[in-house]
């Protein structure tokens, strides 16, 4: 929970950050590119996070990151934050609400199209896009339990048509006839 909502916090202020020197999306790209090591189990943030090591220590290896990766002025002094603060763990979190805050300005929407099969969507992002009135950016998933059909997820809505969810909800409405 206080993960989430510091996650939030620094999100946004480091959005504001973005907007102002007009870096939206370089940052974003910058910070999806950390993604990985900076995870809550990764090496680097349990030995940032390990109060056996010096701070100094810390801060050379995270100035040496920065240095050699070419970070933004303003996602170095997000991470030299995080250190000082001792929050290096909820950076994932800051990605996350960075990206969704980001995506918001913009004006666009992320969409997870799944599919039994690797087939392609065709029109289907042009489509959403009508209907939602903003940009949409899809990603597909392959899942063969589904069976046939399609499952949307949209933020938090799900839209499910597969066969495997027409089956369950048919097989329900057998049971309480039956019962």
């Amino acid at each position: 929970m206080i993960e989430g909502s510091l996650g939030k916090r620094y999100g946004k202020a480091l959005l504001r950050i973005a907007i102002t020197a007009s870096q939206v999306e370089e940052i974003l790209a910058e910070l999806e590119s950390l993604n990985e090591i900076f995870l809550p189990k990764a090496p680097l943030t349990l030995m940032l996070g390990n109060p056996a090591i010096s701070i100094r220590e810390k801060r050379e290896v995270l100035e040496q990151i920065i240095k050699k990766v070419g970070l933004s002025r303003a996602v170095g002094n997000l991470l030299r934050i995080l250190l000082e603060r001792k929050r290096s763990y909820i950076f994932s979190s800051v990605v996350r609400e960075y990206r969704n805050q980001a995506d918001e300005h913009l004006g666009r929407v992320r969409a997870m199209v799944t599919l039994p099969m690797a087939t392609q969507v065709g029109d289907l992002g042009l489509r959403l896009e009508k209907v939602l009135k903003k940009k949409v950016l899809l990603k597909q998933e392959q899942d063969a339990s589904l069976l046939g059909g399609i499952v949307i997820k949209i933020g938090d809505q799900v839209f499910d048509g597969s066969l495997k969810a027409q089956l369950n909800k048919l097989r329900s409405n057998v049971e309480k006839i039956a019962i």
